[in-house]
Formats: C-alpha cells, sequence, structure tokens
C-alpha cells in the first residue's frame, strides 16, 4: 500500500478502495469510491427542500468559507497530498481511457461534422467581436465601482500581489492614475475608424492592430505635473497602429505628442460630448492655470 493511504469501505456500494489520508487529516464521515456512487447515495444528495443550501447563493457572506483563508501550513499540506498521489498508478488510470486505443476514421469524421454543424467551422470562433468587447467594457465598468477597486486593492496589498502605492515608482503611479477609465470608442476618439477596420493589436493574431495612445503623452504630463485627470480625458486618445507607437516610443527625431497642452486644455474646454469627469477636468485645468501642481500625496489619500 502507498504511504497514508487506506482502506475504506465505500458508503454508496461497500466496495473496498484506497482513499489517501494523512495522519493530520481526520478521515471524512462518508466516503465514496466514484462519483457516481456519491451522486447516488441519499445520505449526501439532499434534493429540494432537504438540501440546507437550497433557496440560497453560495456567493459572498452566504458561502460558508466567505472571509476565510488558507494558512501556509494548509497550502503546505494540500501540495503534499497532491505531490504524494502522482506515481505511475495515478499517471495509468489518467490514460487508461484511450490508452491502445486508435480512434477510427469514421469517428474522426464525424467529430468534424459535429463541430461543422455546431459551430459552422472546425472549431468555435474565440476571438471576440467588437461588440462583444464593447458589451464586455460596459458590464466590467459597472463591476469596478470604487468601492470594489479599493476593497480589491486592500486584498492584493494584504496577500503580498500589489505592491502599495506609496512604496510605487512616482512615474508609474502617474502612469496609472492618468491612464482611461472609460470606453473611449464611446466618444468616437480620433482613429476610431480605423480601429473597426483592423481592431486591438495582438502579438500574435493581430500584429496591425491598433492602440490606444494619449495625444499629450504621459511622461510630459508628468514632467509639466498636470493633474493626472486631464490627461486621461477622451479628447487626449487616439488610435495609432503598434508600430507606429513603438516607433515613436524608441525615436528621438518624433514626437511624443500630436498636441500641445495648451491645444489639450482648449478642446477640453470646448469638449461637448458627454463625459463623467468633465466638470472635474474643467476645474483641475483652472487650478493649473492658477498655479497649483499634481501632488502624488494628495492622491495616494484618495486612490
Amino acid at each position: 500500500m502507498r504511504t497514508n493511504y487506506i482502506n475504506i469501505n465505500c458508503d454508496g456500494c461497500g466496495k473496498v478502495f484506497e482513499r489517501y489520508s494523512p495522519p493530520s487529516k481526520p478521515i471524512k464521515k462518508l466516503n465514496y469510491c466514484s462519483v457516481k456512487c456519491k451522486n447516488s447515495d441519499s445520505k449526501w444528495k439532499l434534493v429540494g427542500e432537504a438540501n440546507p443550501n437550497f433557496g440560497k447563493s453560495l456567493f459572498g457572506t452566504d458561502n460558508a468559507n466567505f472571509g476565510k483563508r488558507w494558512s501556509d501550513d494548509n497550502r503546505i499540506r494540500q501540495s503534499e497530498m497532491v505531490k504524494a498521489r502522482v506515481d505511475e498508478k495515478f499517471r495509468l488510470n489518467c490514460a487508461k481511457a484511450m490508452s491502445g486505443k486508435t480512434v477510427s476514421d469514421e469517428t474522426k469524421k464525424k467529430r468534424v461534422d459535429t463541430r461543422f454543424k455546431k459551430y459552422g467551422k472546425f472549431g468555435p470562433d474565440l476571438i471576440h467581436t467588437v461588440e462583444s468587447k464593447t458589451k464586455i467594457g460596459k458590464k466590467s465598468s459597472e463591476k469596478f465601482t470604487e468601492e470594489f477597486k479599493a476593497k480589491q486593492y486592500e486584498t492584493m496589498v494584504d496577500r503580498g500581489i500589489w505592491i502599495p502605492r506609496e512604496n510605487k515608482d512616482p512615474y508609474h503611479f502617474y502612469r496609472s492614475l492618468a491612464n482611461w477609465n472609460c470606453n473611449v470608442l464611446d466618444f468616437g476618439v480620433i482613429g476610431s475608424d480605423l480601429f473597426y477596420e483592423f481592431g486591438y493589436f495582438h502579438i500574435k493574431t493581430n500584429t496591425k492592430g491598433m492602440v490606444r495612445d494619449h495625444r499629450f503623452s504621459r511622461l510630459n504630463g508628468f514632467k509639466n505635473l498636470v493633474f493626472p485627470e486631464i490627461l486621461r480625458h477622451p479628447f487626449n486618445c487616439e488610435f495609432i497602429q503598434h508600430g507606429d507607437n513603438a516607433r515613436k516610443h524608441h525615436s528621438k527625431k518624433i514626437s511624443s505628442d500630436s498636441i500641445t497642452m495648451e491645444e489639450l486644455f482648449e478642446g477640453i474646454k470646448t469638449y461637448n460630448k458627454e463625459y463623467k469627469e468633465q466638470s472635474i477636468c474643467l476645474e483641475k485645468i483652472k487650478q493649473y492655470e492658477n498655479g497649483l501642481r499634481y501632488d502624488a500625496n494628495d492622491y495616494l489619500k484618495i486612490y
């Protein structure tokens, strides 16, 4: 018998089978040799109102594991348990369904025919359309409220996944603040027609695609201490091809700005589309013209 494995009687069919059981973990009250036995056992499968979770949502506080986190000991124990399962017998069991079998040409043809019948081609189109991307973006904006992002930030910092804002590189912090917080396609920004023709850039599937670019760059915004709300206004966005964007960043002969700061300010002042931060941007422009400047400490308190 393998290490830490014991023989147990299946509570469904009575069959004796091996179950992994480390010394530090108690044996379960009910044990089954297969999913089929588990699903067919009335002691486990409580249907309808007999089920304690009937009519309940298992999200948020209704979830029994809400607020619980694994300790380092739990993680190590889980890792050891999974690794202990993997031996030659385990590998053979994983492959036994097709071991020694050959798929006939008739079966292969049937699978292809089914795919064409279902998808109209060999396989499903896994690339999002512009419409689906717009829909996903809208749903994401509804989900990622300020409250949600604040809670997410605290969680990620506590887990050590994100760097606390106060420890970030000053320019990288500014860049994140100056990035757009809306779907710029809703505002018909410059180059939108090219985006609808070429789509988003992808390093493997769409090398001729478009990327969003700041007309007045974030680097110059940072150097001039322009408030980041002004930089993320949709008037400051345009779609350009990824290649042009890369050349602009690596060439000293090509300007990183397609408009000046004064043109940016004037464009926002006369902007006639409904943008959620329009009044904030107008106020920030007024403050800048009166001599006030961006200070990271003011944003560390808010974001």
